[in-house]
């Protein structure tokens, strides 16, 4: 299992050139480990479908976002860690790119990821692996 398997989507964000679904899940001994050891630069772009972090006040828990297009506005202030080329082009990931969050940013339907590499959604067409 991955470190963040488990994680649910609990806000989509969305501007006229990205989309930024941010997940969260509880800091396990792991996670955190998995948090410090990341490099502490900034300044690397958010493009393509990122993974990135940013400072949150909350100890409990660990949330990040998986970015979608170009998002400058993250590149100083969050790191992003892992670039998601192998979802590239999947159905899920093109139905997450469509989706809009409600008034507060909630997520349409549930999303998590279920293993290093696969999200599980409700919605019909994001049930395959990434």
């Amino acid at each position: 299992m991955g470190v963040l398997t488990g994680a649910r989507a609990t806000k989509i964000e969305r501007d006229e050139r990205s989309v930024a679904i941010t997940f969260a899940t509880e800091m396990t001994p792991e996670r955190r480990k998995m948090v410090k050891e990341l490099p502490r630069e900034k300044g690397v772009p958010h493009r393509g479908a990122s993974l990135s972090i940013c400072p949150s006040a909350s100890k409990d828990q660990l949330t990040f976002d998986l970015v979608i297009g170009p998002s400058p506005n993250r590149d100083e202030r969050c790191t992003a860690f892992a670039t998601a080329l192998t979802i590239a082009g999947s159905p899920a990931l093109m139905q997450m790119m469509e989706m809009t969050g409600d008034e507060n940013g909630n997520p349409p339907t549930e999303i998590v990821i279920t293993g290093g590499e696969t999200f599980l959604s409700n919605a019909p067409i994001a049930r395959s692996g990434m």
